[in-house]
């Protein structure tokens, strides 16, 4: 693993390359966060195996994210490759449609990562091409006193246009077995057994539930717009995520052992384009 530390904080990065045990075909191998610790309190993320050392990786833990629209999905046959953006080239080895890597997970080219590493951030940088796609990919992570960005940067180098649906998937630990939110955006749920709307902007999850399996569930919020979400933590008090970005969707998902909300960032990306975005994490106390 690659580290970021100063007096307050630890960053542990997954190097993309040599930490093949935590890696599959599901999170961008560039910047995953593993883990980020407190110097005082020790581990401030969980996961939905956690404290499993080795969880699956479809799991995974920490702060990963999924570039969740597989370049060539729509015609590719049992057999054949997608390219899954920050991953690699990925084998249709299921006939279950619509394609997903939870069904696929085998990386058969993964991405070769270029690697910048400073006292205060890593910078991971990639290209590839496939099948007419070509594009670079940078993620970079970024040290802070009271917290870190990842900001992640994609340029279209080829002649087809490059769908990107991409989300953030931060695994919270619970609040003494409760979790609870806030977000700077009005939102709403469907009634439903595992997430309560206790207000305009506040989300806490369903005592009453059985979480062993898990709950899955989209919001309703004002599309197009960044949000600040402020999630309650147990021994740092709360944690603070920002986008840059607007949403273009906005699920929650939960089980027994960690609660995530994911900000989705969507575009049409044509020829030569590039776009950027950012999400920083903040932490109350340290």
């Amino acid at each position: 693993m690659l580290y970021l530390t100063n007096h307050l904080l630890k960053i542990s990065i997954l190097h993309p390359e040599k930490d093949l045990q935590y890696l599959g075909s599901r999170y961008c191998r560039g910047g995953y966060i593993w883990q980020l610790d407190s110097v005082e309190y020790g581990p401030l993320f969980s996961g939905p195996q956690y404290p499993d050392a080795y969880p699956p990786v479809f799991d995974g833990q920490g702060i990963p994210d999924v570039f969740e629209t597989a370049l060539g999905y729509s015609i590719a046959k049992v057999g054949e490759n997608v390219h899954v953006i920050g991953v690699g080239d990925v084998l249709r080895s299921s006939e279950t449609t619509p394609f997903h890597v939870r069904w696929n997970p085998v990386v058969v080219a993964p991405c070769q990562w270029h690697i910048v590493q400073n006292s205060d951030f890593t910078e991971m940088s990639t290209r590839a091409e496939f099948k007419g796609y070509s594009y670079y990919l940078t993620k970079k992570v970024i040290l802070g006193n009271s917290g870190c960005t990842v900001m992640t940067n994609l340029h279209n180098t080829g002649t087809l246009p490059i769908p990107v649906r991409w989300f953030v998937h931060p695994f919270f630990p619970l609040n003494k077995g409760d979790v609870s939110c806030q977000l700077s955006l009005p939102l709403t749920i469907p009634d439903n057994p595992g997430f309560v709307c206790t207000d305009t902007t506040h989300i806490s999850i369903a005592q009453t539930m059985d979480w062993k399996n898990g709950f899955y569930r989209t919001m309703s919020v004002p599309w197009g717009k960044p949000v600040s979400i402020i999630v309650k933590h147990p021994v740092v008090e709360s944690i603070t995520m920002k986008t840059s970005y607007g949403l273009s969707w906005l699920p929650v998902w939960a089980n027994r052992n960690t609660f995530s909300i994911e900000p989705f960032f969507s575009k049409f990306l044509i020829s030569q384009e590039s776009v950027g975005w950012n999400v920083t994490f903040t932490f109350s106390k340290l």
